[in-house]
């Protein structure tokens, strides 16, 4: 065979399970097969063995399939599998004098001969080269192991490897600019501090003497962190507490919150994969904080203890009146809530405790029990916050998403912006709650997997206040309750001005599934909707005295108002889902001889109470009939005969569908079983006649008019 295939080795993602692995080249036997796994956090890798981590099918010059032994333990989602091929490098073919010539054999050494070619192009790819275009005279050979050990590799003047031995960061050895040559001269790090202008408490390494951490996950950390928190307290303009790498285990609540608000808590990890805090006690919260200028940012915040049982009881980080404060970049697992005030009197002693001019930012929370943030002034007001790119992953670890309570309640807040807020795979009361709120700006929010728990409630719940929301996106969502909407407009005054509103492959399961969901007091209540599109049907529900403007993307008019009607579209008269009378379905595919669409004239339950009715019939050009005794006349209305002596009925049809036939020649309109004609009888249509016939509940076609034109 021919070998067109150059690829040698594929890459795949860990799935968790015993996913079959296509081996996309040709192979001969299972051992020509290398598996390597590489943990992608760390870049480590190993290499796997046949039978024990995984099972190998096909091959004999073809392609074939690798499947993991175990996928949950071989093959889990932090790794990765490189399949590669390495055919041995001997020659197996014999040839025996005198012999018939062996084509197979020939054609197989050949075939494994351009596959080792094809292996070690592929190791030559991954090699240092020099440029084609340098001189030939040059040695590319590198030094000894004897010449280069403790040395840097290194290039001659000629462009030869070499070696080199660097003993300090000499400004003559190393470029750097005249501002690094008056650092790197300075004997040690009190004169290095002086030199960049920071004082001795600029920054706090809870891991330094005389604080001490351990960070290994095992040891106590409660008390040389709080320590490091207190010193940094004292530092003109305040130290910033920095934690390097590690998992700090704590068994109480660290307190930020100083009354100095100057000196405010700083908190800086090495990034949310590689500083974790930890808290082993099931009731006691992580974090305190209080006063101005606080930072909190790099790390993971932790309830996972020995017993792995989600907490149900404390809050990572409690707020006791902040404000000018940034908490950005971090990550929280197993927790009650992520971010919480507490309605209990504030630290600083003025009775209210409140977030003012703050920010919250790139936050990802999994496994939450209750929700990801309750902030809700207690004894006071909310102002100024910005919330930007929160993912709320509400699955635990094994991926099942789970019951709990809105991801986001906001209570009491003015004049906010949240940004990019995604609620991802879990199943809420609500998704989020906001309770006499005013003025919040909403720019991109995102549902996906969600399957909300409170009838009639909604995904975003707003109990009052003027709020603008610009694209929400729905997907793939579930209705498992009598009636939700994506807006709960809650209580009088509430105005909701929505712009851009996608909803896609929603599984409402019968279910009544709105824009807008209404309750409370309705006085001054205003609802707004632009740029509408889903692709499953949804109920644009809202009061009769509520005034409720929805425009739907797509459509030419600019605004459609209405009271408790909805309009939507459909190829087809709806066939499932609750309609009120009024409701108005647009035909999303006419034609020139259809209908305009479909209006309810019954309320109720499509296919089981609701009654529809045709309406704008759409005319203009003249089709002709199928040359057929049974010929059909779906979505026209004025036909030409086919050619056909007699017809015994029209097919495809609708109720209340009028449909009127021109006789281009001599006919007979069979009488009485699909077709009531006026004569009582066998009507004969000669040409130039016309008969106007309309379709009834049962099916049968009525004469409205007939005229003898002959």
């Amino acid at each position: 065979m021919t070998i067109s295939n150059l690829a040698t080795k594929v890459t795949y993602e860990g799935t968790g399970a015993n996913t079959a692995l296509a081996s996309v080249f040709i192979f001969w036997d299972s051992t020509d097969i290398v598996v390597v796994q590489r943990t992608k956090a760390t870049g480590a890798e190993i290499t796997l063995t046949e039978t024990t981590n995984y099972l190998v099918t096909g091959g004999s010059g073809s392609t074939g399939v690798v499947t993991p032994v175990d996928g949950a333990t071989d093959f889990p989602s932090t790794v990765q599998w490189v399949l590669k091929r390495v055919l041995p490098l001997t020659q197996e073919a014999d040839f025996v004098d005198n012999d018939p010539f062996a084509v197979s054999t020939v054609e197989t050494s050949l075939d494994k001969g351009a596959g080792r070619d094809q292996e070690q192009q592929e190791q030559h790819d991954r090699t240092l080269k020099f440029p084609v275009s340098d001189a030939t005279s040059l040695d590319p050979e590198i030094p000894s192991s004897t010449e280069r050990a403790g040395k840097l590799l290194a290039f001659s003047g000629t462009g030869e490897p070499t070696v080199t031995l660097i003993t300090s960061l000499d400004p003559s050895v190393v470029a750097v600019t005249a501002y690094m040559e008056t650092l790197l001269d300075d004997t040690d790090a009190a004169t290095a501090r002086a030199t960049l202008g920071v004082t001795s408490s600029g920054v706090i390494n809870v891991k330094a003497d005389p604080y001490n951490a351990v960070g290994d996950g095992v040891a106590n950390d409660t008390v040389p962190i709080q320590n490091a928190i207190n010193a940094g307290a004292t530092g003109v303009g305040n130290a910033i507490i920095f934690f390097p790498p590690g998992t700090y285990l704590i068994d109480a609540q660290l307190d930020g919150s100083l009354v100095d608000t100057v000196a405010s808590a700083k908190l800086v990890g090495s990034g949310v994969d590689y500083t974790t805090i930890i808290q082993d006690t099931d009731d006691t919260g992580i974090l305190k904080l209080s006063g101005a200028f606080c930072r909190v940012s790099d790390m993971t915040f932790d309830y996972t203890n020995a017993q792995g049982i989600l907490n149900t009881d404390a809050n990572a980080i409690e707020f006791f009146a902040v404000s000018h404060s940034v908490l950005e970049r971090l990550k929280f697992h197993n927790c009650n809530r992520a971010f919480y005030i507490p309605l209990e009197a504030a630290a600083l002693g003025d009775g209210a405790n409140w977030l003012f001019s703050s920010s919250i930012r790139n936050v990802h929370a999994q496994r939450w029990s209750n929700n990801v943030m309750d902030l809700t002034a207690f004894n006071g007001g909310i102002s100024g916050n910005v919330l930007e790119n929160i993912y709320c992953l509400g699955r635990d670890d094994a991926g099942v998403a789970m019951n709990t309570e809105e991801a986001i309640i906001l209570g009491a807040w003015t004049n906010g912006v949240l940004n990019q807020i995604n609620v991802e795979s879990n199943k809420p009361t609500e998704a989020m709650f906001f309770d006499t709120c005013t003025g919040l700006v909403f720019n991109g929010v995102h549902f996906e997997q969600v399957e909300p728990r409170s009838n009639f409630g909604a995904f975003m719940h707003f109990a009052g206040g003027n709020h603008i929301i610009n694209n929400v996106d729905v997907q793939l969502c579930t209705i498992s309750v009598a009636v939700h909407g994506i807006f709960r407009a809650d209580g009088a005054n509430t105005k909701l001005k929505v712009t851009g509103l996608h909803e896609k492959d929603t599984t409402d399961n019968g279910n009544v599934w709105r824009i807008f969901q209404i309750s409370g007091s309705e006085v001054g209540m205003e609802l707004y909707a632009d740029l509408v599109t889903q692709e499953a049907q949804l109920v644009d529900g809202s009061s009769a005295s509520v005034p409720t403007i929805i425009k739907r993307a797509g459509f030419a008019t600019n605004n459609l108002k209405l009271t408790a009607q909805s309009i939507i579209s459909a190829a087809a008269e709806p066939s499932s889902g609750t309609f009120a009378q009024g409701d108005i379905i647009f035909n999303s595919g006419p034609d020139a001889q259809g209908t305009m669409g479909w209006v309810c004239t019954t309320a109720g339950v499509a296919g089981a109470g609701a009654v529809f009715g045709v309406w704008g019939q759409i005319g203009g050009v003249i089709a002709t009939l199928a040359n057929s005794a049974t010929p059909t006349v779906a979505g026209g209305r004025t036909f030409l005969t086919g050619g056909t002596t007699q017809i015994t009925n029209f097919t495809n049809g609708v109720e209340g569908q009028v449909i009127e036939i021109i006789a281009e020649h001599t006919l007979i309109i069979t009488d009485a079983t699909n077709i009531f004609t006026p004569t009582g009888g066998d009507l004969t249509l000669a040409p130039t006649d016309t008969l106007t016939l309309i379709q009834k509940a049962d099916g049968k076609w009525y004469t409205l008019s007939h005229s003898d034109n002959t």
